[in-house]
């Protein structure tokens, strides 16, 4: 459930916006759930798996 969230999270900026999210503001957006209950490990982990599953042509990726 976590990583779904994230990788929506993730598609929804890079559909809506056409960037791929900082860590940082992955972390942000769901700060109380990694701070209570989800492994921080599974933000790099969604955001590499997402980037590598889609064209990053003309994409922001913000670091």
């Amino acid at each position: 459930m976590p990583k779904n969230k994230i990788w929506d999270y993730i598609n929804d900026q890079y559909d809506d916006v056409g960037v791929i999210p900082s860590l940082d503001d992955i972390f942000m957006t769901f700060r109380i759930q990694f701070e209570n209950w989800w492994s921080i490990d599974l933000i790099e982990e969604v955001r590499e798996g997402f980037m590598s599953a889609h064209c990053l042509s003309g994409i922001i990726i913000k670091e």
